[in-house]
């Protein structure tokens, strides 16, 4: 997809959206076990209808690349984080990244993969419809917070020019 906005503001929208727990898919409660300027550690508990739970802790690394200004979002599940919950099936495979790709025109091409096993014998249809839901909202998620972004920071440069420091 392509994003109306640099990749620097992209990839600090998607940070942000990371680390809000108001920002995950209706299914899914998310809580952030450690947000740090690299690497972000969330606990994800998803609701599945018909189906046990899912829960997964993944660990997300965040990198630039000075000579491109590539920004890349990598994760990854981890055993860090609370212990499993009785009736509810554990991911132990997921990984995936988004990369954000400067354009010349000075927007930036956003590109997601992603893996998971969810184990169980839910079949791999309904498990692939809601993936592809899933990226995107996600995308649909990242787009609004880049405008949101892009409102305040216009807003602030408007009052920063009267005089007016908020």
């Amino acid at each position: 997809a392509t994003i109306e906005a640099s990749a620097a503001a992209v990839a600090a929208a998607f940070r942000k959206n990371l680390v809000d727990p108001s920002v995950s898919p209706k299914n899914v409660v998310k809580t952030v076990l450690r947000a740090r300027e690299g690497v972000i550690v969330l606990y994800s508990y998803i609701e599945v209808p018909l189906f046990s739970d899912r829960d997964v802790t993944t660990r997300v690394a965040r990198s630039l690349d000075s000579e491109t200004g590539i920004y890349r979002f990598e994760w990854q599940a981890t055993d860090v984080g609370p212990p499993p919950v009785h009736g509810v099936v554990r991911l132990q495979e997921s990984s995936g990244s988004w990369v954000f790709t400067p354009l010349a025109d000075g927007r930036t091409s956003a590109v997601c993969e992603s893996h998971t096993e969810i184990g169980g014998v839910v079949p791999a249809w309904l498990v692939n419809s809601f993936t592809g839901d899933t990226v995107v909202d996600g995308l649909v998620l990242l787009r609004a917070r880049v405008e949101r972004d892009k409102q305040r920071m216009a807003a602030e440069s408007l009052e920063q020019g009267r005089g007016v420091i908020p």
